[in-house]
C-alpha cells in the first residue's frame, strides 16, 4: 500500500498524473468496458516507468484476457479523447485505434 501511496503522490507532483488516477486518488485495477467486458491495465508496470525512470506513458493500452490468451487490446486516451478506428483492420487490436 506504502508503494501506491508513493506512486499516486509522484503522479500528482508529475505531468498529466491526474489523468490515470480514479476519483479516490487510486489506480483502478481494472477498466468496465461495453457489455461488461472487463479490460486489464499493466498499472503497475506503467506507473513504475513513470516513477523510476521519469518517463511519462505516451500510449496505454488495455487488453481482454481469455485465461492467459490477450483476445482484444484497446487504447486508453486522455479526456477528452476517445479511440476511433484508422480504417480498416484488425478491430480486436490496439494498434487500428488512434485518439482523437
Amino acid at each position: 500500500m506504502h508503494s501506491q501511496l508513493g506512486a499516486a503522490s509522484a503522479l500528482r507532483e508529475g505531468d498529466r498524473g491526474e489523468q490515470l488516477l480514479d476519483a479516490t486518488g487510486r489506480i483502478p485495477p481494472t477498466i468496465q468496458g461495453i457489455f461488461g467486458t472487463e479490460y486489464d491495465v499493466d498499472w503497475t508496470g506503467t506507473i513504475r516507468r513513470w516513477v523510476e525512470v521519469r518517463e511519462a506513458p505516451s500510449r496505454i493500452v488495455a487488453r481482454t484476457l481469455r485465461g492467459t490468451l490477450v483476445v482484444r487490446t484497446r487504447p486508453l486516451c486522455a479526456y477528452p479523447l476517445t479511440a476511433r478506428c484508422n480504417g480498416p483492420g484488425d478491430t480486436d487490436d490496439a494498434a487500428a485505434f488512434s485518439c482523437r
